[in-house]
């Protein structure tokens, strides 16, 4: 694979995950994901919000599935 269709592999790939991102912020965390995001918006003085322990819960499963998947 050329260098030109590597570097437009990567491009293509982040714009594609740009878009995922804002989709799944517009359309998941404010529809029924807003119990979960709702501090996000708030000013709170706690050390996490809901959100980012959402991420390591998912980020966990995930691991765990590719680790079970590997064995």
């Amino acid at each position: 694979m050329s260098t030109l269709a590597i570097l437009a592999l990567i491009l293509a790939t982040v714009v594609v995950m740009e878009f995922v991102a804002w989709a799944s912020h517009k359309y998941i965390m404010h529809g029924f994901g807003w119990a979960w995001h709702r501090d996000h918006h708030e000013p709170h003085d706690k050390l996490l919000e809901r959100t980012t322990a959402s991420r390591f819960s998912a980020r966990r499963s995930a691991l765990r599935c590719s680790l079970r998947a590997a064995r």
